[in-house]
């Protein structure tokens, strides 16, 4: 679970295409709450490095989100949705794509989406 909800959080920063480190900040913290291997952090930092744009992105992830989905746990879903805000809103602005990626997400998950401007 903890793994999954890192790769998304690294979804969400990548999908406007600017790794902010402020983002990075916020997935730092993640990793170090979560007890996530920092090499496994590195690897999906790399891999993230190579996707472009929002499909690219959403392949990529949807492995993570149909493993969160098979837990049918709508806590945790909720939890893995708030990590990909709180990466999204570091740099102090929810852009359209990364709202896209979280509101498709939630939906996958069976969650509701929250409401973003």
């Amino acid at each position: 679970m903890k793994n999954e909800i890192v790769k998304l959080m690294i979804a969400t920063m990548a999908v406007d295409g600017d790794l902010a480190e402020s983002e990075f900040k916020v997935i730092k913290g993640a990793i170090s709450i979560l007890g996530v291997d920092i090499a496994l952090y590195e690897e999906l930092i790399t891999e993230v490095k190579e996707l472009d744009g929002i499909s690219e992105i959403q392949a990529w992830c949807k492995p993570e989100l149909e493993n969160l989905k098979a837990l049918q746990d709508p806590a945790i879903s909720s939890v893995a949705i708030a990590n990909m805000v709180l990466v999204a809103y570091a740099d102090g602005k929810i852009k359209k794509v990364e709202n896209s990626l979280i509101q498709s997400s939630a939906f996958i998950l069976k969650v509701s989406g929250p409401t973003l401007n």
